[in-house]
């Protein structure tokens, strides 16, 4: 019986060790740096506001220090920071860099994720499966993740986000957009801003949107629905492969010309108001209805589109 026991605590003190291993820190300050490269295996990054014009580096991290070392390297104005292992190491790390406005960063991770608030900069990088997470950035961001998720929130700039299978969320926002993921949904919320948003199968819906520029949501064979904050004055397209495509005017005027499109024995168009010309386009063995309604000269082109789901304008 007491033996029993024994093994039982044993086992239980070695789950506890390797569940809980002890965090250790690494903390360094670097002067002068105008661009950082930071590539991790799994490590996540965090990205603050330094309260100076230095950059603070903290490397929080369980691995057994025989098999990891956290590298940081400064050649003139540039900064390298990396994770080195020899042979096979369990644990996490993260690495929170403190830096003044106006830097550019890059980061590479394997599985790591990005997160970064309340700053100014230029920003690229890849993950294979973590997530980026930017609120309250300035600056053009260029990101690619295979499996993982955006999150944008209170931002300007020239946002560039690509996922194989990620989510979108983006919410109140301006500048430049484009979201493309392989096979996730993509919400914008309240953004003032020239939109290009695209998935192959997921759903792609923004509301509250100032278009200021010629824009497109896409979906392969998800639904697109886009609602507007105030008169439509650039081009706008909708369009699904086969899931339900509409714009909804949300009470502002209707402007320029819509044309809308759908396979006529599948498709369907649906409208507040009677067309001006109806037609019927060959395309592929397929035969696509076509209608039209020009509302006045203001040049402004709205394309809505779809195979075998629902074309609609909502008033």
């Amino acid at each position: 019986m007491y033996t029993a026991k024994l093994k039982v605590f044993i086992l239980l003190s070695l789950i506890s060790i390797g569940l809980f291993a002890q965090e250790k820190s690494v903390q360094k300050t670097f002067k002068n740096v105008k661009s950082i490269a930071i590539i991790t295996s799994s490590g996540n990054c965090i990205v603050q506001k330094s309260d100076d014009n230095n950059i603070n580096v903290e490397v929080i991290y369980s691995f057994d220090d025989e098999n990891f070392e956290p590298r940081m390297q400064q050649r003139g104005s540039n900064l390298k920071l990396q994770e080195n292992f020899e042979g096979t190491a369990r644990g996490s790390s993260t690495w929170k860099i403190a830096i003044p406005e106006n830097l550019e960063l890059k980061f590479r991770s394997g599985s790591g994720n990005f997160k970064a608030r309340n700053n100014k900069f230029q920003a690229s990088g890849n993950s294979g499966s973590g997530n980026i997470i930017l609120e309250g950035i300035t600056g053009d961001i260029e990101f690619n993740t295979g499996s993982g998720n955006f999150s944008v929130k209170n931002y300007s700039g020239r946002f560039k986000g690509n996922a194989g299978s990620g989510n979108f969320l983006i919410r109140d926002a301006e500048g430049t957009l484009n979201a493309n993921s392989g096979s996730g949904n993509i919400m914008v919320e309240n953004a003032k801003a020239t939109l290009s948003c695209n998935s192959g199968s997921g759903n792609v819906l923004g509301s509250g949107l100032g278009i200021n520029g010629k824009s497109s949501f896409n979906a392969g064979s998800g639904n697109v629905k886009v609602v507007l904050a105030g008169t439509l004055r650039h081009d706008l397209q909708a369009n699904s492969g086969s899931g339900d495509a509409e714009v909804d005017f949300h009470g502002s005027q209707i402007t320029g010309e819509i044309v809308m499109k759908a396979n006529k024995k599948n498709g369907k168009i649906v409208a507040p108001f009677t067309f001006d010309s109806e037609e019927e386009e060959k395309q592929g063995g397929q035969t696509i209805l076509r209608k039209s309604k020009k509302f006045d000269d203001s040049g402004v082109m709205v394309r809505i589109s779809t195979g075998s789901g629902e074309a609609r304008v909502e008033k």
